[in-house]
Parts: C-alpha cells; structure tokens; sequence
C-alpha cells in the first residue's frame, strides 16, 4: 500500500493514518491482481464498495470509484492531471538545462519539442524524443506555455 503524504485526500475515504487518490486506489488494486497478491484491506474496501454500488443500480462505476469529473472537465480527470504532471516535470528540466534568460530558454525549448531535428546532444534528442512519444500531439508549442510551465503554472 502506497503511504505517500503527497496524495490528495479523496472526499470517500480518508482513514487518519494516510490520505490516497481514487486512482491509487484503483491502481493498487489492479497492480496486486495482475501481480496474484492480495490487496490492502483499505483498496479491497473501496473497490468493493464501488463494486457493490454497481450492482445496487448506480451503473456510473467512474462516479463509484470516486473517478467522475464535471460536465466539461475531462482536463480535471485523475488520469489526465497526472500525465500533464509528468509531461510537464520533463518540460521543466529541458527548459532548466537550457542556458541564458527565461526567455531564451523558453524559446530553445519550444523549437526543440517541434522539431528533435534541431538537437544535435544524442542524450538530449533522446530524452525529447521519449517526451515526444509518450506525449505527443499534447505538448507546448509556444514560448508562452514553455514559461508557464517553468514558473510552476
């Protein structure tokens, strides 16, 4: 069981030893069956619960799981916060590793996450590259978004 203090607290669930996310949640339980263990009593609880809810007529299972967004916030969803998270951690260190003003460094990185032809450093072109891969259509493509991401935003 994951006892990370950085998780958010989920409005179903919050024992006072630590705090989780429906999606641990969800992701430990599928871990643990994929791996033939048992799962943690909390998660085995909770996924019950939502199981239970199911079969009891509330079909909504990402509402029972604690995974539902608002109407119109698909960029809210668990899944989604968490990979822009990623994506812009790797965004912030290119932009960090890159020499001069903000601006400028923005600027290099912008042009880099456009074209990886431009990058002649082989560690460097495959990082943006990986960057590229797993992200994809869904990164900055301007100046602008590269600063916002550095300063945190």
């Amino acid at each position: 069981m994951n006892t990370n203090s950085t998780l958010k607290n989920c409005c179903w669930w919050n024992p006072p030893s630590e705090t989780i996310t429906p999606l641990e949640i969800v992701r430990v339980t599928l871990e643990c069956l994929e791996a033939g263990e048992v799962i943690p009593k909390p998660e085995a609880e909770h996924m019950a619960k939502a199981l239970r809810q199911y079969f009891q007529g509330q079909t909504d299972i990402t509402r029972n799981l604690g995974l539902r967004v608002r109407r119109g916030g698909r960029h809210d969803a668990p899944l989604a916060v968490e990979r822009k998270s990623i994506r812009d951690l790797h965004i912030k260190k290119l932009f960090d590793a890159q020499p001069g003003r903000p601006g400028e460094k923005a600027k290099k990185t912008a042009l880099m996450l456009k074209n990886t032809e431009l990058i002649t450093d082989a560690e460097l072109r495959e990082g943006i590259e990986k960057i590229c891969k797993q992200f994809g259509y869904d990164l900055p493509a301007s100046t602008r978004q590269i600063l916002r991401i550095a300063d945190g935003k």
